[in-house]
């Protein structure tokens, strides 16, 4: 069944109230791998759904490990699968250390660790320190901006509002 235009997703629809698809392109865009809490926080999949907007908003490549392996997927297939993932873009990012200079800096798209969890929403993730550990070594790692935070902010706001009201009707 088609979904109607005015039952689009949360993340879709608020994206577009923020003007996500007013931010500033970057001039080198990146492969990024969204890495953040999804054990304890109530919030994740709104959490990785916006950030991969956000990012994608700004030309960037993005692999959204929650698109990867669905919230119900077993935690070991999960992260057998992620850690996968981030060895294949370690083995990349070190071929493109390589062979970079004959690339030209405009043809690459050079792989990113984003952390998404911004300062004053940590939850305790066994996934997260283990993705650190294999990959945060080699890959460099990116934390989201200021406007990143405010903006994760707003949504889960809205998201638990509309939830109160929905669940008051």
């Amino acid at each position: 069944m088609k979904q109607k235009s005015s039952e689009r997703p949360f993340v879709e629809s608020f994206a577009e109230r923020a003007g996500l698809n007013k931010v500033k392109k970057y001039k080198h865009p990146r492969l990024c791998y969204l890495c953040g809490a999804i054990t304890n926080d109530p919030h994740a999949k709104l959490k990785f759904d916006l950030a991969e907007l956000y990012l994608k908003s700004r030309g960037d490549m993005v692999i959204n490990p929650l698109k990867l392996n669905p919230l119900d997927t077993k935690w070991e297939y999960a992260m057998s699968a992620d850690l996968a993932i981030l060895n294949h873009m370690k083995d990349y990012y070190i071929e493109l250390l390589h062979i970079s200079r004959y690339l030209g800096e405009d043809k690459t798209y050079f792989p990113a660790i984003v952390d998404i969890d911004p300062p004053d929403r940590q939850f305790d993730s066994p996934g997260k320190r283990l993705e650190k550990a294999v990959a945060f070594d080699v890959i460099p790692t990116v934390q989201l901006s200021v406007e990143w935070d405010n903006l994760l902010k707003t949504a889960i706001e809205e998201a638990e509002k509309g939830n109160k009201d929905n669940g008051s009707k």
